[in-house]
């Protein structure tokens, strides 16, 4: 697996000590049809990862962005 450094300091200590901070992180495939194990766990995934399939969807069909956005909007979320 690839390891990433981000500097998001400097941060220093109480003795003007730059200090460091070293994290390990679990990268995780949301794509819609990808990561069904992490989608099926999380309804915020699932609803995110179908919103992101549409709007790709409809930019491939030739809608601009902010029409492919409504339109997958309203298909998530149709009104009454």
């Amino acid at each position: 697996m690839p390891v990433i450094s981000i500097i998001i300091g400097p941060y220093y200590g109480e003795n003007k000590s730059l200090m460091t901070l070293e994290l390990t992180a679990n990268v995780v495939d949301i794509n819609f049809g990808s990561g069904e194990a992490a989608l099926a766990r999380c309804d915020a995934f699932q609803g995110y990862s179908f919103l992101v399939a549409e709007i790709r969807k409809n930019l491939r069909n030739g809608m601009k962005r902010d029409a492919a956005i409504i339109a997958a909007i309203e298909t998530r979320i149709p009104r009454p």
